[in-house]
């Protein structure tokens, strides 16, 4: 499925040098809305491919990671998204380390992290919450946001594949069900609260080992 999209992307870069003579608003609008719905396949793709990975088993590739930089290379890796919408975040670092795949806690955070600015309240800048601590036997991470939040009646619904709260935002709704897998699958635990148009709080639960 990547190759047949790489070659669609490498047909199109070419296709707009051959049109850069014949110009229009028309053709313009055209290739950009081409270039939207290439990019959205891209990472429904990669979405999917994440998926698979989780069914070859989760338990592979297990290492002790320093948290604080995987949340910072999460913000890098969305730092345009970060910058657009002024967003603001209050780290908590208690706990910096957790025994986990690099991979899986990646999408962990990224999926969390991203939402919390993708689902953003129209009317204000987000603030997102990051906190870690000890819990009994789990390392928590929890992620806050100021952002619309939603209808808690909607919970067990929100973690299935392909199912979205909210359609005015481009979103693939594969997001949530790996967080949800990747913890699932690590015999870790998931809980969230919302209030609608107050925010959302996320707490990931992910057995601590020494």
């Amino acid at each position: 499925l990547k190759a047949p999209i790489s070659n669609l992307e490498g047909l199109l870069t070419t296709l707009k040098w051959e049109l850069e003579d014949f110009k229009s608003e028309q053709i313009n609008t055209i290739m950009d809305m081409t270039d939207i719905s290439v990019k959205k396949f891209r990472k429904t793709i990669e979405d999917l491919t994440e998926i698979t990975k989780m069914q070859k088993g989760s338990k592979e590739n297990m290492e002790k990671i320093k948290i604080p930089e995987m949340v910072q290379n999460v913000k890098e890796s969305i730092r345009n998204q970060i910058e657009e919408t002024q967003a603001v975040f209050n780290d908590d670092i208690k706990q910096d380390t957790v025994f986990f795949q690099r991979v899986g806690l990646n999408s962990i955070l990224y999926n969390l992290i991203s939402n919390a600015i993708k689902y953003k309240h129209p009317y204000r800048n987000p603030v997102i919450n990051i906190s870690t601590y000890l819990e009994e036997e789990f390392v928590v991470i929890e992620v806050g946001d100021n952002g619309l939040g939603f209808d808690m009646a909607m919970k067990d619904k929100m973690f299935s594949m392909f199912k979205r709260l909210h359609d005015h935002v481009e979103g693939s709704g594969v997001g949530l069900y790996i967080v949800k897998r990747l913890v699932d699958d690590n015999n870790g635990k998931l809980e969230v609260n919302s209030v609608i148009n107050e925010g959302s709080t996320f707490k990931i639960y992910l057995p601590h080992i020494h």
